[in-house]
């Protein structure tokens, strides 16, 4: 009986080599080799939220690239994680790019990397770069080292709003950015900071800190900071 079981495992394991063997070449033939790439490297405005409520700027290092043949798939990866809307939002800019540049989507293959200093690397406002990285790419147009921008790509094409615009122009003017691009009507926003206030009550001293709203001209500001908005 021993004998007979020995015989079926053997001929079992016969059979998974035979039906390994067959499947390995039609795998091989699946594998997508690219006879065309190209990248580009930007530095790209950020923000996050500190426990105490206040934001702060931070660069983000995007890598975007095209490879050809393709089939029109966005290829994402983040350093750290990423959330959903921001991978939405790269989609759409590869569209609008494609169709600003007159090449079909499946033309090519879209590639996103994204590293971050922050825990979670999330929001569309890196899109409308996003969407201007991939057309220079397909147009084989050069960007410019010392531009950046900040700013929502449409599914019509235009620029919509976000936020932290201060923060970002700040981070970016330490990055040795020299013009930052703003959403049209933004010139003008609030920067929320922490507002100390010292009230004597008696022998008593009560501090209270407070976050505040206040208005900021960005032009103004990014003068300051040696930055054309």
């Amino acid at each position: 009986m021993c004998r007979y079981y020995r015989r079926v495992l053997a001929l079992l394991m016969v059979s998974i080599i035979i039906i390994s063997l067959s499947i390995i070449p039609t795998l091989a033939t699946e594998v997508h080799t690219y006879k065309f790439m190209k990248f580009v490297r930007l530095k790209v405005p950020a923000v996050y939220m500190s426990e105490e409520g206040i934001m702060y700027g931070v660069s983000t290092e995007f890598v975007v690239g095209i490879g050809w043949p393709g089939e029109g798939t966005t290829y994402f990866s983040a350093e750290p994680l990423t959330q959903i809307d921001m991978q939405a939002a790269s989609r759409i800019a590869v569209m609008i790019a494609s169709t600003y540049a007159g090449v079909p989507l499946n033309t090519y293959d879209y590639f996103i990397k994204v590293k971050s200093k922050s825990e979670v690397v999330g929001g569309p406002s890196g899109s409308g770069i996003t969407a201007t990285a991939f057309l220079a790419l397909l147009t084989n147009t050069e960007i410019l080292p010392n531009v950046s921008m900040t700013g929502m790509i449409e599914p019509d094409g235009t620029i919509g709003p976000v936020g932290g615009i201060t923060e970002k122009l700040r981070a970016m003017a330490k990055e040795g950015i020299k013009v930052f691009l703003i959403p049209k009507g933004q010139s003008i926003v609030k920067e929320f900071k922490k507002y100390v206030e010292n009230k004597t009550v008696g022998n008593t001293v009560i501090i209270t800190e407070k976050i505040i709203p206040v208005k900021v001209n960005v032009t103004e500001l990014g003068r300051k900071l040696g930055v054309k908005v």
